[in-house]
């Protein structure tokens, strides 16, 4: 389970920065969800990898996370990130590696992408992208 929890880490962590706000950021900071550090400065990735009881795949979903004003329903980090997501794991799904112990075998769910507001911070954007993995079963 910890390859597993390391290449999805990996993944989440190759998600670049192309917003000149964060001129010293090179990778957005992926965590597993519920270990993100309370000083965690925006932008980050979260992650969560689960096992529904009665299906044969598991479930990941990643949020990315930034905090700056809403232009008309634009949020160029988020919408980028989610625009690299899309990139990376095409319909077909992509391979990610998990050495010796196989390939884990991500694909889009459906839904596949989607948007959140914060109730509490309205400059907190959240974009959602939704995967499955047929290749492993926690």
């Amino acid at each position: 389970m910890n390859v597993i929890r390391r290449a999805i880490n990996t993944f989440f962590s190759e998600f670049c920065v192309n917003d000149s706000r964060y001129p010293d950021l090179a990778n957005i900071p992926a965590h597993q969800a519920g270990f993100v550090p309370d000083d965690a400065p925006f932008p980050y990735i979260t992650y969560e990898l689960v096992k529904p009881e009665f299906l044969d795949f598991a479930v990941i979903t990643a949020s990315i996370y930034d905090r700056e004003p809403r232009q008309h329903g634009y949020m160029a980090l988020v919408d980028d990130v989610l625009g690299q997501m899309a990139e990376k794991v095409p319909v077909g799904g992509c391979l990610l590696d998990c050495g010796s112990s196989g390939k884990i075998w991500l694909l889009r769910s459906n839904p596949f992408l989607s948007y959140l507001d914060d109730p509490v911070d309205r400059a907190v954007t959240r974009g959602i992208a939704r995967f499955i993995d047929k290749s492993y079963m926690i």
